[in-house]
């Protein structure tokens, strides 16, 4: 989990993730507005923007993990 702060409006499309070597994983991306701290085990506001099974490119490769929509 990570906290995202910006002077301005964004918007994510896509992220990066670099794994220990290739297989095929499902992935879960979940966001939220404010801060995760007390939010980490329950659904109450978060969001799923990714949930697909990927294949990732092998050790230290970067995998793009791109969204169905854009989160702002």
């Amino acid at each position: 989990m990570f906290i995202l702060q910006a002077v301005r409006d964004v918007e994510i499309n896509s992220i990066y993730t670099f794994v220990r070597g290739s297989s095929i994983d499902l992935v879960q991306v979940y966001t939220r507005q404010g801060t995760y701290n007390g939010y980490e085990a329950t659904d109450e506001g978060w969001v799923l923007v990714f949930d697909e099974e990927i294949l990732s490119h092998g050790k230290n490769q970067e995998t793009e993990l791109r969204f169905s929509s854009k989160v702002t």
